[in-house]
């Protein structure tokens, strides 16, 4: 096919975009441009469909250019592809990953991976992902610098991978399945070297990467969410890349554009959720200081401290909740110039550093990845000066981050803050009949389900309200301990679960008797631990010494905050678990 074609087809994009506004096209224009469009790039000639595709894709290829006009046809074409890549890696991908639960009691878990490929049906698709990988592998080893803006992209992304490599590879002794996995933990601390060298390690190091996360989910209860957008970075960097291949094109101002999208996304779904009347004019986002109380954060401070505490912030409640809405549900106009980049990159590390004062929940990697993107953005030398900030950007930007819902699948963080709580608290009782209390770190790297989890399913007896982290808003004027006992007759439920109950006593009883032979849970690597996601107090069992244990009781404590004070109203033993 001559060049004269796609110089053609090229005039025409031009004259498709000044042709009129893209608003502004009434459907007959829109239906007549396209057809003539058609008949001009692809030839009447074209008989045969190979002449077609390879026409097809020598035209897809020109859309890579490093310079264009601006127009909007080829930029769509761009980001679709890369779109369409990201979904089937992330869709495909963590159905690859999935093994099952015994193959993390190998000492390799990505041994395990490897030889449970053969019988995953999905893994069919990497047959054809091998085929495109070798038949562009001259540029499968391509460097940083051969990208546009590849030294900040690098800084970025090798970030990414560090903050990933460093959290799964530190944390404690898994004494459920009795593995430290030390090569997949060495594994995962040589690749932000390997890709510091050279991109293509990206793609291997989710491989290694992903297979080690599902070992915390064996115990119901665990969340992804603080790791999924991290995770999803390397993805669409991953996607890019695979572009990159064929085109030998990287485009920063579409990565760094798809990559900020990607992260108001996880943002404005949280935000929607919370933009209801109800949420508006009832919740009382300071009720959530003592329900974390309730949970170990701040647990070295005294009950009438924290109660001084949530009443003051109960003073800002309406700015909190004004600031709530503007950097989650406003996260839809990120792009609606420079000046509401930098401010929305700001304002949400604000934001954690807000949410972490009043929950210990600290969403410290997604901070860090956001004030890197901020200092990149303020560098002359970053991504200040990116074609980014266009009508045609700003436009396409509202469809991924609506539509983030549905492409990126954020999860939704939304709920209404309780004055009454139920928390769970765990006595062990050891060989020589002491009682000693396990905070959640006791139980790592389960930490997440022990601190947050709803252990309402383990009591036959006792209706609980409908209280999570959340209730509904008829339970936000509960105070008395009289009114809340009230309401669970009327209104509560009975949670138990018997076949819930039954895997978590296996799941405990495992746990501890490991625990007593071991009676440790360090390793190599525990000493230099990333920080946790969750912070609680104490953080360490009060032994004396470490003893074996022969039983542990499941205690649920019901907490009030009744507006002025915190009191704890009920505290009962609602499981005890012998450890044979």
């Amino acid at each position: 096919m001559s060049n004269d074609l796609v110089v053609s087809g090229k005039k025409r994009v031009r004259k498709f975009r000044s042709s009129a506004h893209i608003f502004k096209f009434s459907p007959a224009v829109i239906v007549s441009t396209i057809s003539r469009f058609r008949c001009r790039i692809v030839p009447n000639s074209m008989k045969s469909i190979g002449d077609k595709i390879r026409f097809g894709y020598r035209y897809w290829l020109t859309q890579w250019a490093e310079t264009d006009d601006g127009a909007v046809l080829p930029f769509l074409i761009r980001i679709g592809s890369v779109l369409v890549i990201y979904c089937l890696i992330d869709r495909i991908g963590f159905q690859i990953i999935r093994i099952p639960p015994e193959s993390f009691d190998s000492r390799f878990i990505y041994f395990e991976f490897l030889k449970n490929l053969f019988f995953n049906p999905y893994s069919l698709i990497l047959i054809p992902l091998f085929g495109f990988l070798f038949y562009f592998k001259e540029n499968l080893f391509s460097r940083w610098e051969d990208f546009s803006k590849g030294s900040a992209i690098r800084f970025f992304i090798v970030l990414t991978t560090l903050i990933l490599a460093w959290t799964f590879s530190t944390y404690d002794y898994n004494l459920y399945f009795n593995r430290a996995h030390y090569a997949d933990r060495t594994l995962l601390l040589i690749f932000p070297l390997l890709v510091y060298i050279r991109p293509v390690f990206v793609l291997p190091f989710l491989t290694v990467l992903l297979p080690v996360i599902p070992q915390i989910d064996v115990l119901s209860g665990f969340s992804w969410t603080i790791q999924l957008l991290p995770i999803r970075v390397l993805i669409l960097f991953s996607a890019f890349f695979l572009v990159f291949l064929p085109t030998r094109r990287f485009r920063a101002s579409d990565y760094v554009f798809f990559t900020c999208c990607l992260f108001a996304a996880h943002y404005w779904y949280s935000g929607l959720a919370k933009m209801r009347w109800q949420w508006i004019r009832y919740d009382q986002l300071h009720f959530l200081l003592p329900a974390t109380y309730a949970n170990g954060w701040l647990g070295f401070l005294q009950p009438e401290t924290v109660s001084s505490l949530a009443t003051w912030l109960g003073n800002f409640n309406l700015p909190l909740k004004i600031f709530t809405l503007i950097v989650e549900f406003g996260a839809v106009l990120f792009f609606r110039n420079r000046h509401f980049v930098r401010f929305f990159l700001g304002a949400w590390i604000i934001f954690h550093a807000g949410i972490f004062a009043f929950s210990g929940i600290l969403f410290w990697n997604w901070a860090v990845l956001e004030a890197a993107l901020l200092w990149l953005f303020l560098r002359k030398d970053g991504f200040s000066e990116l074609p980014i900030f266009t009508g045609k950007h700003f436009a396409v930007s509202l469809f991924l981050i609506v539509g983030g819902i549905f492409l990126f699948k954020p999860v939704k963080l939304a709920w209404y803050d309780s004055p009454a709580t139920y928390t769970y608290r765990f006595e062990a009782v050891t060989v020589d009949r002491r009682t000693v209390m396990l905070p959640p770190g006791f139980f790592a790297p389960y930490e997440y389900q022990f601190t947050l989890g709803q252990f309402g399913y383990l009591d036959p007896k006792k209706p609980l309200l409908p209280i999570t982290w959340g209730a509904a808003p008829e339970i936000l004027n509960l105070k008395s301990r009289d009114e809340v006992l009230e309401l669970e007759k009327s209104q509560g439920l009975v949670r138990y679960d018997h076949v819930m109950a039954t895997k978590f006593d296996g799941f405990t009883q495992r746990f501890i008797r490991n625990w007593n032979v071991r009676l440790s849970k360090n390793t190599i690597f525990s000493y230099f631990k990333a920080p946790a996601n969750l912070w609680t107090y104490p953080t360490a069992p009060s032994f004396e010494r470490p003893r074996p244990i022969s039983r542990i009781r499941v205690i649920q404590v019901t907490s009030l905050f009744d507006g002025q004070s915190y009191k704890e109203i009920r505290r009962e033993k609602i499981r005890e678990i012998p450890i044979n």
